[in-house]
């Protein structure tokens, strides 16, 4: 199969582009195209998110948009405002999903 020969397998399955990508824990299929701006996303560099998480995410080489590979959701840095001061500061990390 293609994923003998390489970490990835690019498929179209009932009109929709899907990509299947071998990670260091395991196979994780997820949509082909980045739903930031359509980018060819799972031809990105799969990494390592030290700062949330240590989740594996597939970055988009389009605008850098990383996917959570586990579940298609796009980690974001949370902010939260303070009533007192009117200034946002950081609330943690967050995963967008549209499943």
């Amino acid at each position: 199969t293609a994923l003998e020969q390489c970490d990835r397998a690019h498929v179209q399955v009932e009109g929709r582009f899907v990509s299947v990508l071998r990670a260091r824990d395991g196979l994780h299929c997820i949509d082909s195209v980045c739903y930031h701006t359509g980018g060819p996303l799972t031809i990105g560099d799969i990494e390592e998110t030290a700062d949330i998480n240590g989740d594996l995410c597939v970055r988009c080489p389009w605008h850098d948009y990383s996917v959570r590979l586990s579940d298609g959701a796009k980690p974001y840095q949370a902010m939260k405002l303070d009533p007192k001061t009117k200034k946002l500061s950081p609330d943690g990390w967050k995963h967008l999903s549209f499943l």
